[in-house]
């Protein structure tokens, strides 16, 4: 693949638009190790699984174009192409995590699975983390991580949920997927004692329903953590005025949660993540289409 653009931070995160040999176009995201006193504590890269996304989200730039899936080749040549730039060993490090959850869904990608044991094989602290609508008709593939997960040293699943009413969440997240009560379901067999719960991930605005009744009465405490983000300001979320300052509703969800005896982690970003253009499908859209500002 050829470098495209580079968009970059510095201590923040450098985001790559890599150019496939078919002439089209992904992003991939290196975040600033964390380093502490000669410690190697963490090291997070991001990574495309599709050329575009099926889903469009609305709150997401990612869904513009969908072409197809990537072969786990060209999911592989990301992570060595940012670990090459780096030049950095991610054996030093106690987490290296990969996260599939850039552009695509990872789920309707099969080759997903050989990328990982790959992976497993080449990096020891290695951690998977997979973030999913979890679509209708991918069961199959569900059930073959079930069956995976268990074989690296951890993994971390995540539901991208956004809102606790049916209808909004469809508006949303217009792709047919599992209901609630189904994730709960896959999430209580998916967690074991011991390891990382299941993520289910809420972006939060001054919009979206979210009930905590409704969530207390369809999750399972124990196998299930609550993460609350910001609506990322991509282009698409700004322009459908889905991005809105959220940090004071945050924090009253976080506490009524706690005492419904749910874990909770509000997850702000570096606020630089929005200068450099790190959101999903933020910075390729940019490049492709020079007029739209997305600051």
């Amino acid at each position: 693949m050829e470098t495209v653009h580079i968009n970059e931070i510095e201590k923040v995160s450098k985001v790559y638009i890599l150019k496939t040999t078919d002439e089209n176009f992904l992003e991939s995201v290196d975040v600033e190790p964390f380093i502490v006193n000669g410690n190697f504590e963490k090291w997070v890269l991001i990574v495309s699984t599709q050329l575009g996304c099926p889903v469009k989200c609305l709150f997401c730039d990612s869904g513009f174009d969908f072409k197809r899936n990537l072969t786990s080749f060209e999911i592989l040549e990301q992570v060595e192409f940012m670990v090459k730039e780096r030049n950095l060993d991610p054996n030093l490090f106690k987490k290296f995590k990969i996260q599939f959850a850039r552009m695509g869904e990872p789920s309707f990608n099969d080759d997903l699975f050989d990328v990982m044991d790959i992976l497993k094989d080449r990096y020891k602290k290695y951690i998977p983390c997979v973030s999913t609508i979890f679509p209708k008709n991918r069961r199959v593939w569900f059930e073959k991580l079930l069956k995976n997960k268990d074989n690296f040293y951890d993994f971390q699943l995540q539901f991208s949920i956004y809102s606790t009413n049916i209808k909004e969440r469809d508006h949303i997240i217009p792709f047919e997927k599992e209901d609630l009560y189904f994730l709960n379901s896959y999430g209580e067999e998916f967690f074991r004692r011991g390891k990382r719960k299941v993520v289910l991930n809420f972006p939060v605005n001054d919009k979206n329903e979210i009930s905590i009744e409704r969530i207390s009465e369809i999750f399972d405490k124990k196998s299930f953590i609550i993460k609350l983000t910001p609506v990322n300001p991509t282009f698409n979320a700004k322009n459908r005025d889905l991005s809105q300052e959220s940090n004071s509703r945050m924090e009253c969800l976080k506490k009524r949660l706690i005492d419904e005896g749910f874990d909770v982690i509000i997850s702000i970003g570096e606020i630089r993540e929005n200068e450099v253009g790190s959101n999903c499908g933020q910075s390729l859209l940019k490049i492709l289409n020079k007029n739209i500002d997305f600051i």
